[in-house]
């Protein structure tokens, strides 16, 4: 079973498969991970966050390659990934067409998200990432590209997506959802 999870950043995705990682087998690949390992064999320095600030032949060809990588997937499997990724109002779809041959295993979507203010809270409080500071507005249109992204997405690849979402106090019953999820497959 292959299950993509995505939805904007902060919106608790990463926290939620933490809490996942090893239910019934699952194990976890993250897309922007696989895109660092490609990127650092070919020089770069810089770390996840400042791949998406590459020039945007770089980008993609490292986007490629990674998602490559998920047609050879054996086993359960959350992919962790974005649907959209923004920079200075550029963005850049997390998987496009290209990459619908390597989707064909997966079983579905699960859009993780959270009210817009927790979004730029929770933003503000990691320290493990270096963001930039969005507007209420930037994030909203994100959110609804992604929207936009997850309906395609889920149409052409002829699966499911559920939606989640992850508000502040309510990650044990947004780990519980995932996990029922993972049990209809």
């Amino acid at each position: 079973m292959l299950a993509l999870i995505v939805g904007s950043p902060a919106s608790g995705k990463t926290s939620i498969i933490g809490k996942c990682k090893g239910y019934r087998g699952l194990k976890c690949i993250k897309i922007g991970d696989l895109m660092l390992e490609c990127a650092k064999k070919s020089g770069y320095s810089g770390d996840r966050d400042g791949l998406r600030k590459l020039p945007i032949k770089e980008t993609i060809g490292f986007q490629r390659l990674a998602l490559k990588k998920l047609s050879t997937l054996r086993g359960s499997y959350l992919i962790d990934t974005h649907l959209s990724v923004e920079s200075n109002g550029r963005f850049l779809l997390g998987l496009p067409k290209s990459s619908f041959g390597a989707l064909k295993n997966v079983s579905c979507i699960i859009y993780v998200d959270a009210p817009t203010k927790e979004i730029i809270s929770r933003r503000s409080l990691d320290k493990s990432r270096r963001r930039e500071k969005e507007s209420q507005l930037m994030i909203e249109t994100q959110k609804g590209i992604n929207l936009s992204v997850l309906s395609y997405l889920s149409w052409h690849l002829g699966i499911p997506f559920y939606l989640i979402e992850n508000k502040n106090g309510m990650l044990e019953a947004s780990v519980k959802r995932v996990k029922a999820i993972v049990d209809e497959f």
